[in-house]
């Protein structure tokens, strides 16, 4: 697990992308950013995906339910 240099969370979001990025994506890393401290780095393709995969912290399962309910 990618741990944060600066502060040691293993907190992260994806970071956008820039064009100075290239050269980490051919070692097939990206870049993500510290959701406590904001700092910015890489992390292996693997450990992106993961992210990818996690639910967003903005609205809980609960509440995206309710909302579809009251959609129909």
């Amino acid at each position: 697990m990618t741990r944060c240099a600066d502060c040691y969370s293993s907190e992260f979001r994806l970071s956008k992308f820039r064009l100075r990025d290239l050269p980490h994506l051919a070692r097939f890393q990206y870049p993500v950013r510290c959701k406590i401290c904001r700092a910015r780095t890489y992390t292996s393709l693997s450990q992106t995906m993961h992210l990818i995969g996690k639910p967003h912290a903005g609205k809980s399962h609960a509440v995206n339910t309710e909302e579809k309910k009251g959609m129909h």
